[in-house]
């Protein structure tokens, strides 16, 4: 577990050199590669006949997408997103009131 480490931080030297070089930012080729990963898990599943594999790496790449164009932060996202949901939920439920009968 120790030697994971060292080998995503030379990973992620090498995408950030990477982005540097085609001048574009980490996001990006961050999502890119989502993408890629994605889109060889989607193929896989494929190729296995395993629909559940299947529409995990077309979960993917649309996280990739998002990704790649600034909308997607990880975790953060999707908390803020959850709340402003659980907001809205509730803003309508206590604006009906008691009235069973009003619409």
């Amino acid at each position: 577990m120790t030697a994971v480490k060292p080998i995503e931080q030379q990973i992620r030297k090498q995408v950030d050199k990477q982005a540097e070089k085609l001048g574009k930012k980490r996001h990006v080729v961050d999502g890119k590669v989502t993408q890629v990963k994605g889109f060889a898990q989607e193929k896989f599943g494929e190729l296995t006949h395993n629909d559940r594999m299947r529409r995990a790496g077309r979960r993917q790449q649309v996280k990739g997408k998002l990704q790649e164009r600034g909308w997607f932060a990880g975790r953060k996202t999707w908390l803020m997103l959850g709340t402003a949901v659980a907001l809205i939920a509730a803003i309508l439920f206590f604006r009906g009131g008691s009235n069973p009968d009003r619409l």
